[in-house]
């Protein structure tokens, strides 16, 4: 496992301006010949490089990444995203090509290229790992339910554009009734996860969303400052 921190390559674009640009790339080797059979790259920032005017259907930047490492080392490549919320973007971040040019954002050119920086800095945090043991295995879930308040996606919902089982909201996180209401009549909820993994000294927290990185880092700043001014205090804190 190796880590690199590359600021550089991410740009917050909301308050409170903290982000984790911090890097994780894990490479499973063969006992026996040491070569490579899968490597986890863990980043945190917004596949949005496109930009919010693009009508295609792509993987953006992280297609980009996955066929980088996967060239390199010719072994599956998953790719993982981390503390985005908040909002951690590609978008603004400065990126050249080969001979200097600055790319604008909302290009393939800058997509890919932005992917192969990423893959790049993959690479070489491989080049120069810390082993580590991956057992004893734990793992812990538990589902969740949460409330379902986004006036878009109950839009969503009515039209029949968001196809997911909705259970009614009675404030209890741990157990609801399913229900095939449309209506804005009733308050609903959705289904959820989370998980803890624990791969030796490797540890996984597996959250749904888009977690804020103060939030992981915990260094929520005072006056609070976030998207959701009405959001209680205490989950900041």
């Amino acid at each position: 496992m190796g880590t690199a921190k590359a600021p550089e390559l991410l740009h917050d674009a909301r308050e409170p301006y903290i982000n984790m640009n911090e890097l994780v790339a894990v490479q499973f080797q063969h006992a026996e010949t040491a070569k490579p059979v899968g490597v986890i790259v863990q980043w945190n920032c917004h596949p949005e490089t496109l930009g919010g005017k693009n009508t295609e259907i792509s993987a953006d930047f992280v297609g980009a990444v996955v066929e980088t490492v996967a060239a390199k080392y010719r072994c599956p490549v998953v790719y993982l995203t981390g503390t985005v919320g908040g909002l951690m973007t590609s978008l603004k971040v400065p990126v050249q090509d080969e001979q200097g040019q600055e790319l604008a954002d909302g290009t393939i050119a800058k997509t890919i290229r932005y992917g192969q920086q990423v893959g790049a800095l993959t690479e070489k945090r491989c080049k120069t790992p810390k082993p580590v043991p991956l057992t004893p295995i734990t793992v812990r879930s538990r589902e969740i339910f949460l409330p379902l308040q986004n006036k878009m996606y109950l839009l969503a919902r009515q039209l029949g554009v968001l196809d997911r089982q909705a259970f009614l909201w009675t404030g209890d996180p741990y157990w609801a009734e399913p229900t095939d209401d449309r209506g804005w009549e009733k308050s609903l909820c959705l289904r959820t996860e989370v998980a803890w993994l624990r791969l030796g000294s490797l540890e996984v927290a597996v959250i749904p969303g888009e977690i804020y990185p103060e939030l992981v880092l915990g260094k929520v700043r005072r006056p609070i400052r976030r998207d959701f001014p009405e959001a209680p205090a205490a989950i900041y804190a």
